[in-house]
């Protein structure tokens, strides 16, 4: 499975923070293309000075909807818990690196066909802090 993402992430407090997601996914058996929608949440345990910098541990959760390849409806619904680093320049450049487990359950209603199953989430972001 492969995923891509546009992020807009708040601080929600001190080490809290939120984001919202719209992106796309692709199974790994390259029949269906999904488009999503997330949320995630950060808590940075560190002692950065920033909300933006350090370890942290994170959960994320959503869902989409696609057409196949072999034109069956489909839908999905998942969940990511993870922990990771992110790293801030003075420029304002950000850059994350993360791992965790993930759990996704799809129903592709053209073929009856539904399932559910966990897999590792590896989390790799580059971003800018305005």
């Amino acid at each position: 499975m492969t995923t891509g993402n546009v992020n807009l992430e708040f601080a929600l407090a001190e080490r809290t923070t939120l984001a919202a997601s719209i992106g796309g996914l692709t199974a790994t058996h390259g029949t269906f293309n999904y488009l999503t929608l997330g949320a995630r949440a950060r808590y940075f345990f560190s002692g950065a000075p920033s909300a933006y910098q350090g370890w942290y541990l994170g959960g994320s959760i959503g869902g989409g909807t696609g057409i196949g390849v072999i034109a069956a409806s489909s839908a999905i619904a998942f969940t990511t818990l993870n922990i990771g680093h992110r790293w801030e320049l003075d420029s304002g450049f950000t850059f994350g690196l993360g791992g965790g487990l993930g759990f996704i359950s799809s129903l592709e209603s053209g073929l009856g066909v539904s399932g559910s199953t966990l897999y590792p989430d590896l989390d790799i972001r580059f971003g800018y802090r305005f």
